[in-house]
Parts: C-alpha cells; structure tokens; sequence
C-alpha cells in the first residue's frame, strides 16, 4: 500500500495524481522474534478501530514442519493499527472451509459465512458462524457461550451490541480468545412461496448487515461450475433465510466481486465468470426499498478516457462516496491471464472514475484490503509474480480523504511510542491521550 509522510499537509491527499507510495509495514526490515502469518491468497479481512482481522487462506506450498502440502488456513489473526503487531487469536471450532469465504464486525462479533475447503469447490458452506473478541485477563481459556447470542438477538438493527455496559467488561483486561459458533437459520416458508430459500453452500460470495438482515449475493457453487448470481437475505429477527426473487436489470452470476453499500442500495463492482472477468464501466446496483436491479452507466478517467479494466479477485475500500480498488486479476476468452498492478478512485455520487498515477508494488491478485480511521488502505497478502504467495502487509494515505484531527493526532502519539521500547498504557495517559484511544492498543 501506499502511505504519505505525517509532515505532508493534509490537503495534499486531494492531489489525485498520487504522491505518496506504498510502504511495507510487516514484516519488518530488521531481524523480529515476532511471529506472523504464513503467505496466502484467497484469506479475508475486515477491520475496526483498532484492529485488521486476517481469517483463513490457502497456500499451495506450505513447508512448515518440513512437508510440502496444498493447505488452508483455519485459523485467525489481527493486526494492531498502533502497536503495527501481529496477534494470532486463539478461538475453538474454527471453520475449515476458509478459502475464499467473508468476514464482516459487528462491535467486536466477527461473522464469517461461506468458503471452501482444498480442493475447492469439493466441501463448501453455506453457515454463518461467529466470534466474540473478548478481552479476557492472561490465563483464562475458557468460552462462555451465555456472554453473548448465537442466535443475533443481542443485536441491534445497526449490528451493534445490546448488552449492557457491565455484561460488556466482563473480561477486563488484555488477550484476545473465543470460540466460533454456528449461528441456527431456518428456511423461509409461505403458503404463496415454492422453492429453496436457504442460500447454496459455496464460496466466492458477498456478505453484508443491512438494518435488521444479512444479505449474501453471488458465488461459486462448484470449481467446474459457473458462479450463480442470487441475492438471499437473513432476517435476523425470525432467523429466516429468503431467496429474493427481484425485478430489474440482475447481473450475471460471478464470484471475487466486491460491494459497496449506502443507506437505499448496495452496488456490485467486477467479479468473475470461469471464462472472464466483469467489467466496470457499468455498475450493477440494488435498491433495497424496491427490491430493484439497475444497471448504472459509469464515466471514465476525464484525462486519458480509459475504464479500469475488468477483474475478479481484487481490493476494495470504501468511505462515504469514495471507493478506491487496486490489482485484481483480468482475464477473458482471449487473455488467459493478466495480473494487474493499478489503482483507481471512483465517485459514487458522480459515478466517475480516476486512475491514481500510483501503481502498486507489484501486480498482485487474491489480495485483501481494509481502510483504517486514520486514512489509510492497507493490503495484505495474495498471488504475485509466478503463482508466488505473499506475507506482506503494505498501507497507503488514501487521497480524498481527510481524517479527524483526533485521528491524526492519536497516528503521530503511536509513531512516537512505538520507538519507546518499554511503555505502558499509564505513559499515554501521563501526556493526555483520551482513554477511548487508549483502549485500541493490543496488549503492552
């Protein structure tokens, strides 16, 4: 990813032409006991305040333990925006179907859905299971399952917790641990309605909170099998899973696409076919008040007249009306394969796009992305040159953007502290910091 310098005034983000560049947060240049995941592609990640979340992947030659083996990855990791460490998260029942399958937070309930086994599309999930991070005092390893709902009912329609503050602190102090639980859905049932409401399992999809629902759109059902494009939607006040049947302009079945959504719509951007990727110079659009598909026609770059090209399997972030993807792979029936290195800004409330003279470190695919509050993007993992993995963690100042100065102030404080080799959370406090910031550091 990309990053401009604190010194750098923040009006200078508005300068589209790109003149910041990426740089590699993790691993570090200099020799670190510190442990951190093993190359991937096909992970996902979300974020918070405080924290990335890295869950599953795949790696087609993973030596650990001197065997070479295709292998995913069941397992969970964070990275602390202000500590910039690591933390593998201990947790029971994880998923074993974690290639390619999406991860949302909610308040600090992770929920991932879908994905699939090696080899893929053999073993396949269509269940939501979720995780509490808990900040539990060091030595304690046990999960209580009555500190919080399986069932959703200790959400609000915003995904936001409603226990109270003293259920809340029930763990106190530092590490992280928790167990997954599946979450129990049922079909939706009519006497006016035939059909399977429950969405198939498969991996590839998208998954995200809307008001009082989880909507799954899109997907691979099969390795050899075109990627479906039904929309279901979970409502989690009665639990039920419903196969939307829709009006309008619906998309092609894809998979490897990205969403982005507002208030009234949810918008798809690329995604791939077995024998091409989707282009984005139109937009396949939802609205959820109309239960209605539009297609949007987009504009390209005003300076060169191009359109990003088209591609699966890339990065995307969003905030309010800027989204910004980057790399991706690009294929069609006369391109087998192109691994792509670009990064673009598109306008959602003008529906414009702009290419960032930026480019990444290299072409890369089966990336993951998130934004962070302070302005950035980072990028971790995915394909690189010759079907290579890699571990690597980069960020970059986003342009468009401008962060709170509280954002920028609590940035250039962790800058500072990092360098401290012995501190605590009393130093911090010694010189101001608000506890609310305070709070987002991983253990000292």
């Amino acid at each position: 990813m990309i990053i401009m310098s604190l010194e750098d005034d923040v009006n200078d983000d508005q300068n589209i032409s790109g003149s910041g560049k990426f740089e590699l947060i993790s691993p570090k240049k200099k020799v670190s006991d510190e442990t951190l995941p093993t190359r991937r592609s096909g992970h996902c990640t979300t974020s918070d305040e405080s924290d990335l979340y890295l869950f599953g992947g795949f790696c087609p030659r993973d030596e650990r333990n001197g065997v070479m083996e295709n292998r995913v990855f069941a397992e969970l990791w964070k990275f602390n925006f202000a500590t910039e460490k690591w933390t593998q998260i201990e947790s029971t029942d994880t998923p074993n179907t974690c290639a390619s399958s999406c991860i949302t937070i909610q308040n600090k309930q992770l929920f991932v859905y879908g994905g699939t086994s090696y080899p893929f599309g053999h073993i396949m999930s269509n269940t939501i299971r979720t995780l509490k991070i808990w900040r539990r005092p060091v030595g304690s390893s046990h999960c209580k399952r009555k500190k919080f709902s399986t069932s959703l009912a200790g959400l609000d329609a915003a995904g936001e917790s409603k226990t109270s503050s003293n259920e809340a602190s029930t763990f106190p102090a530092t590490a992280a641990a928790s167990c997954w639980y599946p979450i129990d859905t049922i079909p939706y049932y009519s006497s006016s309605y035939s059909g399977n409401s429950m969405p198939p399992r498969a991996y590839g999809q998208s998954m995200f909170f809307h008001e009082d629902n989880i909507y799954v759109f899109g997907g691979a059902v099969g390795y050899y099998s075109e990627p479906i494009s039904d929309l279901h939607r979970l409502n989690l006040q009665t639990m039920e899973w419903k196969k939307l049947i829709t009006s309008g302009n619906i998309p092609d079945g894809r998979y490897k696409q990205e969403i982005v959504v507002d208030e009234t719509r949810f918008y798809v951007f690329g995604g791939g076919q077995l024998n091409y990727a989707h282009s984005l110079d139109k937009i396949f659009a939802y609205d959820f008040n109309r239960n209605h598909w539009e297609v949007l026609s987009t504009r390209p770059d005003v300076r060169t007249g191009q359109y990003p090209k088209s591609r699966c399997s890339f990065g995307l972030v969003h905030k309010d009306q800027h989204v910004f993807i980057c790399g991706g792979r690009h294929y069609s029936d006369s391109i087998e394969h192109e691994s792509l290195s670009d990064f673009w800004h598109f306008n959602l409330n003008k529906l414009q796009w702009t290419e960032i003279s930026v480019q990444l470190p290299g072409p890369i695919y089966f990336q993951s992305t998130v934004a962070s509050p302070t302005g950035y993007m980072y990028m971790y993992g995915g394909v690189i040159s010759y079907g290579l993995r890699t571990s690597k963690l980069y960020k970059i100042r986003l342009p468009f953007l401008v962060p709170k100065l509280s954002e920028l102030s609590w940035e250039r404080v962790c800058q500072i502290f990092r360098k401290k080799k012995n501190f605590t959370r009393n130093d911090l406090v010694s010189v101001g910091v608000p506890w609310n910031f305070i709070d987002r550091l991983s253990v000292l």
